[in-house]
């Protein structure tokens, strides 16, 4: 320590340097034993070189001992790296290694985590994995350790190359109107320098410099701050929101707290905050950020976020929430839908936001919801979703694009699957049979179907550039689907087409609906004289002109059903087989019409998928009151 007399004249004199926290601990606490009361268990990584060695520690949360919780992916088993956990050899995830290193190097920030003295939280340690009893009954409690907490400390990794893969044709898809892209390629910085970049400069926003309330001068004043790095940056931006972290389910109830969480990509750092406020600015301008996965999980954590600060705001005037337990549960569950919110363990899926529904609901929480992994995943997603659909009424769980479960009932969502998009349009009438076999809904059916074609296998394999396989799906969904639409209806094929691909006009930013429509034509291509059909020639492709193709091929790759009025219908779930005797409904509380199939016994029915109305005369339809007034309503019952 410095002497008394220079400390104050010491610019780097840190009165903390030498501080050692009070030792509030137990005896070593591995070999694990049983937890009791409100223990839990707390990490620390010993200086040193060579294998890493930490202790366990297990104290009460409520003695106020200071930690930081860890926020992290765990990785694979096949990843394994070997620590001394309290001398005795223990299995971590080469992530989990990865961040350990870093933590007993010090990280190379202003931050002020990783002195030999701190303690963590890291659930993979600090939990026994192997004690189903204790995950039971610790994970509901994950929100009240990560709120205990110092701070959130969330590890992305080491910050590595791109891989070839994405990286390949770079050069090549191009657009000359788009500055971003000709930066892209101009400077080669290494990944490691790129990040500390836009940490540094993240870390300053609204002390060095600010963004202006005006969206329109964003990207001039971030190509002012990063220059001829912008380039670079951006393509920072969209690798670090294509990691790991930002698509694992665990990790969003500890990303949406209101604590001071600290983002570390390698030995670099940034408060969460700061850096999630560049990233949306850079996406106001960068379609290719908007696309990561990691940009879904900023919204779906801002979404949360306003849960909860209207749950503060409920309590601190003292008054119950409008909203039944059932509700906000589901609430929760459509916000971390999709296929970008991932878990190794199935049960996860549900048990990975245990933490937060028990947070936003108290000990209102279900006793049929509570987490007990002897249960298979099959069986937790019938019982959530009979809760939910008794306690809820809420529609928006038939809408998953994939069913993979064994002996459940056919309206059981998959939730690994499970999708987000609909308006929420609740009927108090729906309601489960006391077994749970039968769900009870009302409706009304829709016209029989004229023709089907199913689903493009091949699409997961389209690649950029002009692809045989999507020329002749386009050229098959035309004559069989498009062309007997516009007869029926007595309208002109791109009347047909417009309505169809609507949303790819939306998305579009350049171009719009011609846009779209010639990508279209390009892609079907012209007849030649001997009957073959031939490309159109178009000059190089833009990254703007790949992206109306993908839009494209999106629209068409699932099953598609034509009605006897001329409706085109796109089937949500893959891998169906749709008859010509399925019918096709309305339920009361949906936002989609759904396909069902009369059942052996005649009685009842089964749910093959929810769809999308891409072009008709309901094409557009609300089915809220007013469309469900006045209607003849028939019962339904999916087993």
């Amino acid at each position: 320590m410095a002497p008394v007399d220079d400390a104050e004249h010491d610019p780097y004199y840190d009165e903390w340097a030498e501080f050692v926290q009070p030792c509030l601990c137990r005896a070593s606490a591995y070999p694990y034993r049983r937890l009791i009361g409100t223990d839990i268990r707390l990490l620390n990584v010993l200086p040193g070189e060579g294998i890493i060695e930490c202790v366990l520690h297990e104290m009460p949360l409520t003695e106020g001992q200071d930690f930081f919780a860890v926020s992290y992916v765990w990785g694979t088993e096949l990843e394994a790296e070997e620590i001394l956990l309290d001398g005795l050899p223990f299995k971590v995830s080469r992530n989990l290694h990865g961040f350990l290193h870093q933590i007993r190097e010090q990280p190379e920030t202003p931050l002020k985590i990783g002195y030999p003295d701190e303690y963590f939280w890291i659930d993979a340690i600090c939990l026994n994995q192997e004690d189903m009893e204790e995950k039971a009954f610790q994970i509901p409690r994950m929100m009240d350790i990560y709120r205990a907490s110092l701070k959130i400390v969330i590890w992305l990794g080491p910050n590595k190359p791109m891989a070839k893969s994405e990286t390949h044709g770079r050069r090549r898809i191009t657009s000359r109107s788009d500055p971003t892209t000709m930066l892209l390629t101009r400077q080669e910085l290494s990944p490691d320098s790129v990040v500390e970049l836009l940490f540094e400069k993240a870390r300053s926003l609204w002390v060095d410099w600010e963004l202006p309330d005006d969206d329109s001068e964003e990207d001039l004043v971030l190509r002012k701050i990063f220059g001829e790095s912008y380039g670079a940056v951006v393509r920072a931006s969209n690798e670090i929101l294509r990691r790991p972290w930002f698509v694992r389910l665990w990790t969003i109830q500890e990303g949406c707290l209101e604590l001071p969480s600290t983002v570390l990509a390698g030995r670099h750092g940034v408060l969460l905050e700061s850096l999630i406020a560049v990233l949306k600015a850079f996406a106001r301008r960068n379609r290719l950020i908007i696309l990561a996965p990691g940009y879904s999980r900023i919204v779906a954590l801002g979404q949360i976020e306003k849960r909860l600060r209207s749950k503060y705001e409920l309590e601190r005037i003292r008054q119950q929430p409008q909203t039944s337990v059932g509700e906000r549960i589901m609430e929760i569950l459509t916000i971390a839908s999709g296929e970008l919110a991932q878990a190794t363990d199935p049960r996860d899926r549900v048990y990975a936001l245990l933490g937060l529904m028990t947070f936003l609901v108290g000990d209102r929480l279900p006793t049929e919801l509570r987490p007990d992994y002897r249960l298979s995943y099959d069986t937790i997603y019938w019982a959530y979703a009979a809760y939910l659909f008794q306690n809820s009424g809420d529609l928006r769980l038939l809408l998953h694009s994939r069913h993979e479960l064994q002996g459940v009932p056919s309206w059981v969502p998959d939730f690994r699957y499970l999708g987000s998009r609909g308006e929420v349009c609740r009927d108090p009438t729906i309601r489960v049979s006391p077994n749970k076999q039968v769900l009870y809904l009302q409706g009304v059916r829709m016209e029989n179907i004229c023709d089907k074609v199913g689903e493009w296998i091949d699409a997961n394999r389209l690649t950029v550039g002009t692809d045989s396989g999507l020329q002749y799906r386009i050229r098959y969904v035309e004559g069989r689907i498009f062309k007997l639409a516009s007869q029926i209806r007595n309208i002109s094929l791109e009347e047909v087409l417009d309505e169809f691909f609507l949303e790819a006009f939306v998305m579009s930013r350049q171009g719009g609906k011609a846009g779209v429509r010639k990508a279209y034509s390009n892609l079907k291509g012209h007849s030649h004289r001997n009957g073959a059909w031939l490309p159109q020639r178009c000059r190089e492709k833009t990254t703007e002109y790949l992206g109306k193709e993908f839009a494209i091929a999106r629209h068409i790759r699932y099953s598609l059903v034509l009605l006897e009025d001329g409706t085109i219908l796109s089937a949500r779930m893959a891998d169906i087989d749709i008859r010509p005797d399925d019918v096709v409904c309305v339920f009361k509380g949906a936002a989609q019409p759904s396909i069902i199939r009369p059942s052996e016994s005649g009685d009842s029915f089964i749910l093959i998928s929810q769809c999308d109305i891409r072009s008709g005369t309901l094409s557009r339809q609300k089915f809220n009151k007013d469309f469900w007034a006045g209607r003849s309503l028939e019962a339904f019952q999916l087993v």
